[in-house]
């Protein structure tokens, strides 16, 4: 049996990985909603459903779009670099194993403390608050630096934007 307040660990995992998956989702949707005023000048819900949203339409075309928008319409600072490093903290987020270094009791042996829990992704174990606390804070720039490209001022930016 696994400590309550373990569970707790885990659990709180669990939510946050949702809340990444999520997050990420509305960004890509944004990045996609530019791209469309940017060619289009409007929403145009049929390229947007049948091309940008097509589930082999990766994040990596979107991304390499953007730029070349970003270029065309010379748009200075805009946090490219962050974008690709958000990308990746949020793969190593959704896709890493959760590594979880317990202690048992000789006087409960069935009992389970979580000491320790890391993210194992590429070989490496990450620190998961560190992973977390990154992507939060590069996220918060991310969503500025979209709404002040073309179109993307009206544009929901998080699933959380829309429940307050």
């Amino acid at each position: 049996m696994i400590k309550e307040d373990s569970e707790e660990k885990l659990k709180d995992i669990k939510i946050k990985r949702g809340y990444v998956a999520t997050n990420f989702a509305y960004i890509e949707s944004v990045i996609a909603r530019v791209i469309t005023i940017h060619y289009f000048k409007a929403n145009d819900e049929e390229f947007l459903s049948e091309v940008l949203e097509d589930e082999y339409f990766n994040f990596g075309l979107l991304l390499n779009i953007l730029e070349k928008i970003i270029k065309k319409e010379s748009i200075k600072d805009f946090p490219i670099g962050k974008l690709r490093r958000l990308q990746k903290l949020r793969n190593i987020i959704i896709h890493s194993q959760i590594i979880a270094k317990a202690m048992t009791f000789k006087d409960q042996p069935k009992i389970i403390d979580i000491d320790v829990i890391k993210f194992k992704h590429g070989g490496k174990e990450l620190d998961v608050d560190l992973i977390f606390n990154e992507y939060d804070d590069i996220e918060k720039v991310i969503k500025l630096a979209l709404e002040a490209l073309p179109g993307g001022k009206n544009i929901q930016l998080s699933f959380t934007d829309q429940v307050s």
